[in-house]
């Protein structure tokens, strides 16, 4: 008798050791999915702001681009344009020449 209540004691303390061990396991479980999850979420954002800050940066960097152009295309056109008048002034001056020889 007294070894049956012992196996039985001892059969009830595996299952109360087997159910608080999938309690724990189905706990660590949970935490590690919210983990990872939340890390998951963190690097998103991350990501999101390293984007955000490319794009910014790139913008920038497309803006002071234009800027020099811009001023590189204005100082052709000045340079073009002061030769244009010199020839045509050259050109007004060859031409009063030979209608005044």
């Amino acid at each position: 008798m007294e070894l049956i209540k012992k196996i039985k004691n001892a059969e009830s303390e595996a299952k109360d050791i087997i159910e608080n061990a999938h309690m724990e396991a189905t706990t660590l479980l949970e935490n590690a999915s919210k983990k990872r999850d939340e890390q998951l979420d963190a690097a998103a954002g991350e990501r999101k702001e390293a984007i955000a800050q490319a794009v910014d940066s790139a913008s920038q960097e497309g803006q002071a681009e234009v800027g020099k152009l811009k001023s590189d295309g204005q100082t052709q056109r000045q340079q073009i344009e002061d030769s244009a008048r010199n020839k045509v002034g050259q050109a007004v001056a060859k031409v009063v020449g030979k209608i005044g020889s």
